[in-house]
């Protein structure tokens, strides 16, 4: 049977040198360690992440709340009313005066962002703390995931190129050996180099 140059490359080419094995050898495994462990880093990273996030969601839903408040205060640009339901999220729009009563009872008054399109009189929602101060909503479960996946993306890409960056630091490495070997090589037969013998 006839090998093919690509096995004979394998097999013990009498040009390879010993660094070119060692190195095709480091190669495959530091390539092989990156297309398999790079997707294990990336699941667990991102799993450590998620779980973290949906306990934080968890505890953030369990410290806030929704409350009914009504604008005391046409928002910024509106000058009729819209439908509440279809309004836009207003989150880039200056915030409005808006009033709630707590569930102490006690009638709180805040600045908070509200959709667009509402006007002095209307009715949004409004999350708050225990204290009753204005909170931000919490986290969802699939903003959690999101933030998983983006988190696993990035953890199995960070480790996908150290790897890949190892794989070409020892490609430099090795070529600089092979260099200096040939140059020393090159000083000792150089100065005989075309020369014929007398």
């Amino acid at each position: 049977m006839r090998t093919t140059p690509h096995r004979r490359e394998w097999r013990g080419n009498p040009l390879r040198r010993r660094s070119d094995r060692v190195e095709t050898w480091v190669g495959l495994v530091l390539v092989a360690g990156a297309a398999v462990g790079a997707p294990a880093v990336g699941w667990g990273v991102g799993d450590a992440v998620h779980t973290s996030l949906l306990h934080t969601a968890q505890q953030e839903r369990a410290e806030r709340h929704r409350v009914a408040a009504v604008l005391l205060e046409d928002a910024p640009g509106v000058s009729s009313p819209a439908d509440p339901e279809t309004a836009d999220s207003g989150v880039n729009a200056p915030p409005v005066l808006v009033r709630w009563t707590g569930r102490d009872g006690v009638e709180r008054t805040a600045r908070v962002q509200v959709g667009a399109g509402l006007v002095a009189g209307d009715t949004t929602a409004v999350w708050v703390d225990r204290g009753g101060r204005v909170a931000l909503p919490p986290l969802s479960r699939a903003q959690a995931e999101a933030y998983g996946i983006v988190a696993g993306i990035g953890g199995a890409g960070a480790a996908g190129g150290l790897l890949l960056a190892l794989r070409w630091a020892v490609h430099l490495r090795f070529e600089r050996q092979r260099l200096d070997a040939w140059e020393q090589e090159w000083r000792r037969v150089g100065p005989d180099w075309g020369k014929r013998p007398t």
